[in-house]
């Protein structure tokens, strides 16, 4: 299908929505400060380009006909609207307004982040905030196609295309109930000890599980080694139900944790090696690609608001 903006001179537009409103070539020649000359040559080429009479002459007048009508109407519609876009535009730079889009891991991003977008959302009115909740590798393309501004994951999933600042520390503890473990026996560091207890995991493979333990177990570094997991499930709540209901032991994320079970009620963490496994949490973003200034002052805030936090949770692990 032929456009036929393709071949219009969008000036022509401009002059002819003046000399429609002002019925005057002269007037439409001093509102523009074009020549009359040169607005008598815009109209021309208008009619040229779309083969059709837009004004009648009549002695001195300019009557436009009744597609000039029509156009006129489009037009001041189209340059109104227009009008709105670039002032709106102008003074989101001058107050903050307009939409931030936002990529989230779903556990970390409803206890941690969310809190902070809506201390941000209350101190600026103007600004709407949309969330999508998903994994690392689930944030790559609607990045890279501007669906999101800009996205939070973890650590072990950063992917090189992106520019990536790391603001926060997802520390992941193994924990059982009490009674379920007084009945395996002493406590010790071992993968013999470990493969003892029954298992609740995220995923087939129990690749969480056992990267726990590969950090902590000497033994557990080369995988060769069965889990007796009785449970799985992606929703990280039902994991920490499972292993309160003493169904066996599970690794979860200490922010989730501390939020659950305060004060250690209901579960025990056991402690491993005595060093913690630490996930970054790094804020993503495609650096080539211009951020609004929302989008920019929102990243800043909770940026700042979790390197913070890592700071006191860091300060909390020394005088642990």
């Amino acid at each position: 299908m032929v456009k036929l903006m393709d071949h219009l001179n969008l000036n022509h537009l401009r002059v002819f929505e003046a000399v429609h409103r002002t019925r005057s070539m002269t007037k439409a020649a001093s509102e523009l400060h074009l020549t009359q000359s040169g607005i008598s040559q815009h109209i021309k080429a208008l009619e040229d380009s779309l083969n059709l009479t837009l004004f009648d002459r009549h002695k001195q007048k300019i009557i436009p006909t009744s597609v000039a009508n029509t156009l006129f109407e489009k037009c001041t519609d189209g340059f109104n609207e227009l009008e709105r876009t670039l002032w709106y535009l102008t003074e989101s730079h001058k107050q903050l307004m307009g939409r931030v889009k936002i990529g989230l891991p779903v556990e970390f991003g409803n206890n941690i982040v969310l809190p902070l977008v809506s201390d941000f959302i209350k101190s600026h009115p103007k600004v709407r905030v949309d969330i999508t909740f998903g994994l690392a590798n689930e944030m790559h393309e609607p990045l890279l196609d501007g669906l999101i501004d800009f996205a939070y994951v973890d650590g072990f999933s950063v992917n090189s295309n992106f520019t990536s600042e790391k603001v926060f520390d997802d520390i992941y503890e193994l924990c059982a109930t009490k009674d379920y473990l007084k009945d395996k026996g002493k406590f010790a560091n071992t993968l013999d000890f470990y493969q003892t207890l029954d298992y609740v995991d995220y995923l087939d493979g129990e690749p969480v599980m056992r990267m726990w333990l590969n950090h902590h177990v000497k033994e557990a570094k080369s995988d060769k080694y069965d889990l007796n997991v009785r449970f799985t499930s992606q929703n990280t709540p039902s994991i920490y139900h499972m292993i309160q209901c003493g169904l066996g032991a599970g690794v979860l994320p200490r922010h989730l944790l501390d939020k659950l079970d305060k004060g250690g009620k209901n579960v025990e963490r056991l402690p491993g090696n005595g060093t913690l496994l630490v996930s970054p949490i790094s804020c993503t973003y495609l650096a080539s690609r211009t951020q609004s200034r929302p989008a920019e002052m929102l990243m800043k805030f909770i940026n700042e608001k979790l390197k913070s936090k890592k700071d006191k949770e860091k300060a909390r692990n020394a005088k642990s």
